[in-house]
């Protein structure tokens, strides 16, 4: 589904009984919703609802201009929690997703049940600048996630599982 918040384009499905108590997934960079799909039939199962939002630029949701603080990112959150009618959640996050949950804990903690933080570092980087600089500006320059997105999973995935996927892959 799409909502619009900010001027924007936010997109988040959510699945599961109405009634029921919801868990949000917090995506890691350079990914969207779809790296928890493995996870939902569980949450299901359990008697979950599943909420999953594509942060700014990610998946559906449009990018916008300027600078991203983590508490900009949890009011998306919170704005998509506003526009579905939902007054708390359970927070699941991977790395930027968890630590988007730290921000929502911090700014809006009546809305979170519990938080599940995967990932997450207590505090900056030292070297943070010289990290992420480099990607920051691959990204800008790219309008997109494209240009970072190969040596995001190379960090994430062993070579032997990437090579197996790409040789499965339909021609």
């Amino acid at each position: 589904m799409l909502m619009v918040h900010d001027r924007r384009t936010v997109h988040y499905d959510l699945i599961g009984p109405d009634d029921a108590p919801v868990v949000c997934f917090a995506h890691a960079l350079a990914a969207d919703g779809g790296m928890w799909a493995e996870q939902i039939p569980a949450v299901l199962a359990a008697g979950f609802r599943a909420l999953r939002i594509d942060m700014r630029g990610h998946g559906g949701s449009a990018a916008a201009p300027g600078d991203y603080t983590l508490f900009g990112l949890a009011d998306d959150i919170v704005a998509v929690l506003d526009a579905c009618g939902i007054a708390q959640v359970h927070v699941v996050g991977l790395s930027v997703g968890a630590m988007i949950g730290e921000a929502l804990g911090l700014a809006h903690g009546g809305r979170v049940r519990s938080l599940t933080l995967c990932e997450a570092p207590p505090k900056a980087l030292h070297n943070a600048a010289a990290v992420w600089g480099p990607r920051v500006a691959a990204v800008r320059a790219a309008g997109s996630c494209a240009p970072i997105a190969d040596a995001t999973l190379a960090r994430w995935l062993t070579p032997a599982f990437t090579r197996r996927c790409r040789s499965s892959r339909p021609r």
